[in-house]
């Protein structure tokens, strides 16, 4: 039998944190889902701790690559894995709240209309925890795909149109271009937090410089023609350039002036 839910999670490294992911997976209480998790060149520690829970639900498929590549690319494999209905991404430093299937299930259920939703997201950066209460590719921010579901045949067509459901040429920001992609298909936000990401300092994104990752934005939004969010990106580029090349903060002389 089908599931209606796969969950997919790139786990490359990520043996600190995969118990807590995992383990929010599996207090779901909706139970119709299947996890797929790809790791590259995996350590002997997450082989132990993947089969053992590969071991104890049928539900959890753990699978191994033995050359490091990219997230984009581990998250296309499991999309091309994907049996189910809705899709959705979880990174394996973050988790879920056990009712964010539940919840974000019965919405698409209950809005054929809709192709894709999100739920407001918990933020964790060290000791500071903040929400996020906006729908991604909505505001200046364009938000990545944690805390979203999306229907299966939509990221079908994005890639049939597209030739990719995630750009393998990204070293990062692969989610946020998934964004631009998606968000003119309708969509609902739903006004609970049902997930938490995790700024994991040893992640891609806070080891990434911030000139190489605003960069990436900007070229993002010239390739997918998101001109609504380029004047904001292109000045956080000058910014970046300016602190990392020149010592100059123009920010915060805007700021008090």
């Amino acid at each position: 039998m089908m599931p209606k839910v796969s969950v997919i999670i790139p786990c490359y490294k990520s043996e600190k944190y995969i118990r807590q992911c995992v383990d929010s997976v599996l207090a779901q209480t909706f139970k119709d889902w299947e996890a797929i998790f790809v790791d590259d060149k995996p350590s002997k520690e997450m082989i132990d701790i993947m089969c053992d829970y590969e071991d104890r639900d049928s539900r959890i498929s753990f699978n191994a690559w033995w050359t490091k590549r990219s997230p984009a690319i581990a998250r296309n494999v499991g999309v091309a894995k994907a049996r189910g209905d809705y899709i959705a991404f979880l990174d394996a430093d973050d988790w879920l709240e056990p009712h964010n299937l539940a919840v974000m299930v019965e919405y698409l259920d209950d809005h054929p209309e809709m192709a894709w939703c999100a739920s407001y997201q918990m933020i964790h950066v060290g000791d500071r925890v903040y929400p996020i209460k906006d729908l991604p590719g909505t505001t200046k921010e364009i938000g990545g795909i944690g805390g979203c579901l999306y229907r299966k045949r939509l990221l079908d067509e994005i890639e049939k149109k597209y030739g990719c459901v995630f750009d393998e040429s990204l070293n990062h920001t692969d989610d946020g271009d998934l964004t631009l992609r998606v968000r003119h298909y309708p969509a609902g936000l739903i006004p609970q937090v049902l997930s938490h990401y995790r700024w994991n300092e040893e992640g891609l994104t806070a080891t990434t410089k911030s000139v190489e990752q605003s960069w990436g934005i900007v070229k993002m939004c010239i390739r997918r023609g998101a001109w609504d969010f380029l004047p904001y990106h292109a000045k956080n580029l000058a910014a970046c350039i300016a602190v990392e090349k020149f010592g100059l903060d123009i920010v915060s002389k805007e700021k008090n002036e």
